[in-house]
Order: C-alpha cells, then sequence, then structure tokens
C-alpha cells in the first residue's frame, strides 16, 4: 500500500505536472515549426512527424497530463471540502510561535473582555470566528475569504476542459484542404487530407461567393468566402 501511495502521490504532484506542460509545449511547438502534411522516411511516418496533433505520442502526454490535473484534484478535494466546511484545529501559543510568520502583543485585563473585544473587532473586519476556552486559556481563530480556495481548483478544472477538448480534436478530429469555384459544391469525403470519411452521403457544401479585401497599400488583408450548407440538395 505504501509503493501505491508513493506512485500516486508523484504523479499527481505539480512537478510531474509541470514536466508535463513542458513537454507538451515542445511537441507543440515543434508540430508548429515542423511541415505537416508531408510524406517522410519510416522512422519519421512511425512518430507521425507529418502530422504531430493526431500523433499517438502527442495524444499520450495530453492524456498524461489531464490525467494528472485529474489525479492532482481529486488529492485536494478533501483538504479542500475541510478548509470550506470546517473549523481549523485551534494551536498553542507555542506551536503558533513556531511559524515564521506570527505576532505576539502583550494586553492587560479580564480575559473575559478582552476575547469579547477581540472576537469583535475581527468580527467587524467580516472574519468568521471560532473560539475555545481552557480554564485560563482562549484561542481564537479567525478565517475570511475561505472560497478563494476554489480559485486553483476552478483553474485546474478550466485546463481539464481544454485538454479534453484537445484529445477529442486528436482522436476523432480531421481537417482538410479543397479548391473550390464558386457556384460548384462539395461534400467532406472530397476534401484531401481528410482520412475519417464523412458517413453523411447527403451532406454538402455550396460555396456561393468568394471576395479578397486589401489594405491601402494593396497587401491582402482578409480571403472571405460564403457558404450554404445543403442536405439533400435542399438548403
Amino acid at each position: 500500500m505504501a509503493k501505491g501511495r508513493g506512485w500516486w502521490e508523484r504523479f499527481s504532484s505539480m512537478k510531474t505536472g509541470l514536466y508535463l506542460l513542458v513537454a507538451v509545449s515542445i511537441a507543440s511547438a515543434l508540430g508548429t515549426l515542423y511541415p505537416q502534411g508531408q510524406v517522410y522516411t519510416a522512422w519519421k511516418r512511425f512518430l507521425q512527424l507529418g502530422d504531430v496533433y493526431h500523433s499517438w505520442w502527442y495524444i499520450t502526454l495530453l492524456s498524461l497530463l489531464a490525467l494528472n490535473l485529474i489525479a492532482c484534484n481529486i488529492s485536494r478535494i478533501k483538504p479542500m471540502i475541510n478548509s470550506l466546511f470546517h473549523y481549523q484545529q485551534l494551536l498553542d501559543a507555542k506551536q503558533v510561535m513556531k511559524f515564521k510568520l506570527n505576532h505576539s502583543l502583550h494586553l492587560s485585563g479580564d480575559l473575559e473582555r478582552i476575547k469579547d473585544q477581540v472576537i469583535n473587532t475581527l468580527s467587524g473586519q467580516g472574519y468568521q470566528i471560532w473560539s475555545q476556552t481552557d480554564e485560563d486559556t482562549v484561542k481564537i481563530g479567525a478565517q475570511k475569504g475561505r472560497f478563494y480556495t476554489l480559485g486553483s481548483f476552478i483553474t485546474h478544472l478550466s485546463f481539464i476542459i481544454i485538454l479534453l477538448g484537445a484529445l477529442y480534436g486528436g482522436l476523432w478530429g480531421y481537417k482538410g484542404y479543397i479548391n473550390v469555384a464558386v457556384g460548384s459544391s462539395f461534400n467532406l469525403k472530397q476534401i484531401p487530407g481528410i482520412t475519417k470519411n464523412s458517413t453523411v452521403d447527403d451532406f454538402k457544401i455550396r460555396v456561393d461567393k468568394f471576395w479578397l479585401e486589401r489594405y491601402a497599400d494593396g497587401t491582402p488583408s482578409g480571403y472571405f468566402s460564403r457558404l450554404t450548407i445543403m442536405e439533400k440538395d435542399k438548403v
């Protein structure tokens, strides 16, 4: 069991996540800089360098990064719930003094009166208060903005959603290019580069118009097309 926990802790650690994030970044840069859609030698075909974003190793990296983020969040769920819905254990003075950030203040007067003053002051500043009285000792805890702990969880969840979208595109997405004259129509099966053909035979796209816009110096500023999607030759 100890070995299992050690493996889980290493995999769900932020350090592992950073390594995976760097690896995905390097792989993404490779897919951007390396010419895509070309035929290469055997070992390059094995690594799918001509289609990096759909390659088995790129999808593996994305999967590992997504699993790391999920594991990281799973490990944090219990502490996060405890911090949101349970009061933390109150420490004695010696334990507090061991913290790097600590401050001591000496007050004189009735213990109950000082306790009430401290609680009222902190409550007036928006803190949630809990206290414990043991004979001649009073421990007071104060907390504000406890829901801020959800920020990290929401950020990780956002990354997971983005990665799942990238994985979906890598496994089931495809893209291709085709030159079509204005007034002509085509279906997905006619587009070169698409290996996953459409299962809908009566689905077509018609090019109604194409135009080019230019800057003042004559260089192109944008290419635009107006398309019509047709099913069974009906718009």
